[in-house]
């Protein structure tokens, strides 16, 4: 007999040269030819890895017994856990009493009485399995057997009753699921339907994937009454930190549902372009910044909305948009500061042409964020950004916005008395080019506008400390002034017909987007009550403004704020408006919502009166009723 006293391995030829079992273990003893290990058992095969508390192994016969916590992998497919477990390597048998076995791709799990495999199969006594969270799962389906293949992934269950949470809600004598979540080439589920109007309809998508970073969706489609077409989209992982999809498709449309139903194309077709990536700068550049870079590109073109509709045949989500919109962002972000570039491109399909639709490319933004001086009594920032507002015919624009956010803050009487003034700085230029409609151009002359505005406002927060409970109480009061005010040229020129409501949508002013600032006293109320352990019970906000125009004045909309938090599970929001003007509540919002582990309900309701005399386009009142519920399954 011999005992080692620290970790060591024991290899043992059991198939040939190259089949070695090793075992790892604290201590070990061998008497003839039976090895006992114990603390901390690690077995290694190939590509199998078993760890135990203690492990019986007979040279004989090549049987090993492990005992207590058993865990099993192999490779990185799948775990097995049990109390007890017999292997024979040379025969390729294992046993596992109880059974436990977890396939990682996939996230289902077994759990059985006993599970007996040879080579590649299993045989698993009466169990469950499931794919939610073991814990507590959603699902679950109750067999009397069960049998699984590793290689094809397959699992059998014999004499199934599936359950919601502890209810049975179905029964079969057999069940087959597949655990392969390996991407395969081959054909996906076919969508057949029938309408009244486009008459029966089928597509078949045949999946093309190949390699790993790349795969190919063709879908063809058929619609008897209407006509047939396609898409195929191509998706890539080109990076750890980057991928994208192409779509494109057409449409052909019958020539009698074509006049039927007065289209404007006999064919819809299109195309979208997808990418992003959250790293772009250092890897494309080869760099080592600090930063944060991102790149987002979302790229679309077609000659109708009916290539989008086209796409799928659920008609409840059905666009009827008339304007595409492409866009590329990037940015780069550090903790001072913000850099960023951002394209828009506007397709209008009610135009035959796009020649006079306005495009901003691109956007120029550099933002530097929040610093303090005098020991945080003086904050600032800055942010700018550049517009390049385009198109192929008529006037277009350089647009420069400068804002500069400055504030004074301190306490007063030991901080129950908090003031701050913040004054903040615009600016605006605006650069023009090209030809106009109109046969002058003095109101397309470069401008400038320079303003700033002053907020003052007054706070003070009270806490106070129970037993059970904890209550904070703030109010507060601001007000906010126009300072001076400096315009030239564009600015100057249409300050008085563009201020005008009536003449928003006139030509001359789609340029200006310059509100007037008004005076407004603002005043708020808050209060917080916190249970011992800091977590939220109540929240309630009560918020009322005062508009000080050059004739009245403007008593805004009361707005009075709530939430509660009934019990751990449950809580009730409300946010309510209500128009001294119109004597009447203008908006109302209720929810109820119930949150348990993995469960989440939710009741809403939202009333909305807008006091304007209804017409045949628009309604007085509005009135929605939303319910939810979502499960997070893991």
């Amino acid at each position: 007999m011999r005992k080692l006293l620290f970790i060591l391995a024991l290899f043992v030829s059991l198939l040939g040269a190259n089949d070695k079992v090793e075992i790892f273990a604290t201590a070990m003893d061998s008497k003839d030819n039976i090895v006992t290990a114990t603390g901390d058992v690690v077995v290694v095969y190939k590509e199998y890895q078993l760890s135990a508390k203690r492990a019986i192994y007979n040279r004989t016969n090549g049987d090993l017994e492990l005992f207590e916590n058993i865990r099993a992998n192999q490779g990185n497919e799948y775990q097995l856990l049990g109390d007890y477990a017999k292997l024979n390597i040379a025969n390729k048998e294992r046993s596992f009493k109880p059974f436990f076995m977890l396939d990682k791709p996939s996230q289902a799990w077994i759990s059985a009485d006993e599970g007996c495999a040879v080579d590649k199969d299993f045989d698993i006594d009466s169990g469950v399995m499931s794919g939610c969270d073991p814990a507590d799962p959603l699902w679950t389906m109750e067999f009397t057997s069960s049998s699984y293949n590793a290689d094809s992934k397959w699992l059998n269950l014999y004499n199934t009753v599936i359950y919601i949470y502890d209810i049975p809600v179905f029964y079969t004598p057999y069940f087959g699921y597949s655990l392969d979540t390996k991407r395969r080439t081959g054909l996906l589920v076919p969508l057949v339907g029938l309408s009244s109007k486009e008459g029966f309809f089928y597509t078949q998508s045949l999946y093309i994937a190949e390699q790993n970073w790349w795969d190919l969706e063709l879908r063809p489609q058929y619609r008897a009454n209407r006509g047939q077409g396609g898409y195929a989209t191509f998706r890539f992982v080109d990076s750890d930190v980057s991928k994208g999809e192409l779509t494109v498709g057409h449409f052909k449309e019958k020539e009698s549902y074509f006049l039927a139903n007065d289209l404007a194309h006999d064919s819809h077709y299109g195309y979208s372009f997808k990418y992003e990536n959250s790293d772009f700068i250092n890897r494309w550049f080869g760099s080592n910044l600090d930063g944060q870079s991102g790149l987002f590109v979302d790229i679309n073109g077609m000659n109708d909305v009916d290539y989008i509709n086209l796409a799928t045949n659920d008609a409840i989500s059905n666009s009827t948009s008339t304007q595409v919109l492409s866009r590329i962002n990037m940015f780069y972000n550090t903790d001072e500061n913000y850099f960023g570039a951002y394209f828009k491109y506007y397709q209008d399909l009610t135009r035959e042409s796009n020649k006079n639709t306005l495009q901003k490319l691109p956007t120029f933004q550099y933002h530097n964020y929040l610093n303090t001086l005098l020991d945080d009594h003086l904050l600032y920032s800055i942010d700018v950004q550049s517009t390049n507002i385009v198109r192929d015919i008529n006037k277009k624009v350089v647009q420069t916005d400068i804002n500069a956010p400055i504030t004074l803050q301190t306490s007063l009487f030991d901080e129950y008395l908090n003031l701050a003034y913040k004054g903040s700085l615009y600016g605006q230029v605006s650069n023009f080019s090209g030809s106009e409609e109109v046969p002058t151009n003095s109101e397309y002359k470069d401008g400038f506008l320079g303003r700033n505005y002053n907020t003052v406002s007054l706070s003070t927060e009270l806490t106070k400390a129970y037993d059970e409970y904890s209550h904070v109480v703030n109010f507060g009061t601001s007000y906010t002034f126009a300072g001076g005010e400096t315009r030239s040229g564009f600015y100057d020129y249409n300050k008085d017909f563009c201020s005008d409501i009536r003449n928003v949508n006139n030509a001359r002013c789609e340029f200006y987007n310059i509100a007037p600032i008004d005076d407004v006293l603002q005043f708020n109320f808050s209060q917080y009550i916190y249970d011992a352990t800091g977590k939220q019970i109540l929240y309630h906000k009560l918020s009322q403004a005062l508009t000080f125009y050059e004739l009245a004045t403007r008593v805004g909309d009361l707005e009075n704020e709530l939430n509660y938090q009934i019990t751990d599970n449950m809580s009730y929001y409300n946010d309510m408006f209500y128009s001294f003007e119109n004597k009447a509540f203008s908006k109302v919002v209720n929810q109820v919502s119930y949150s348990a582990n993995s469960l989440k309900l939710s009741l809403s309701h939202l009333y909305k009166d807008s006091f304007i005399a209804p017409t045949t386009r628009t309604q007085r009142y509005a009135s929605y009723l939303t319910s939810g519920v979502s499960y997070a399954y893991n």
